[in-house]
């Protein structure tokens, strides 16, 4: 895939969830994956930084999500008990890449997960898991491969490392 598959987000926040949301309405309008993706925020320098000396050495210092992605959680089966984002809510993913409250690295899977607080659900926080170094196309970009609401709790698990 050429550079012409991905479509840019502004560094303005409310702009940047516009762009979002014009990408997903695109994305289910279409109604089949066509390999396109959206900026969806970059990765602090710090973090950058951080997650290259835990092992995890990032190709890219932005963070995208797939039209493929898109159509999987906006459709999810688990979104009936209520362990994805609605999609009516989908637009806070760029919130969420944008200003984390937390940043884990999986150490099994050496994947990086923001994790931004639920407003409304009592003890759940929102989980997007960012795979670092995913092949997209002919380029290496880190790629959200998962969006799903968590207790807080399971955070704890010694399997994620908090760099943030």
């Amino acid at each position: 895939m050429g550079e012409e598959s991905f479509i840019y987000g502004s560094s303005i926040g409310r702009r940047r969830q516009e762009q979002l949301q014009r990408f997903v309405n695109g994305v289910l309008s279409d109604g089949k994956p066509r390999g396109k993706a959206h900026l969806l925020s970059n990765i602090p320098f710090p973090i950058f930084q951080d997650s290259r000396r835990r092992g995890v050495n990032l190709k890219s210092d932005h963070i995208f999500i797939s039209d493929k992605a898109v159509l999987k959680y906006v459709s999810h089966p688990k979104s009936a008990k209520g362990a994805t984002l609605p999609f009516k809510e989908f637009w806070k993913t760029a919130n969420i890449a944008s200003r984390p409250k937390n940043i884990y690295i999986d150490s099994k899977r050496k994947n990086l997960v923001y994790v931004f607080a639920s407003r409304g659900a009592r003890g759940k926080s929102i989980k997007m898991v960012v795979e670092p170094n995913y092949k997209h196309g002919k380029q290496r970009v880190n790629m959200v491969t998962s969006i799903g609401v968590v207790e807080k709790s399971r955070m704890k698990h010694p399997q994620f490392l908090k760099i943030k």
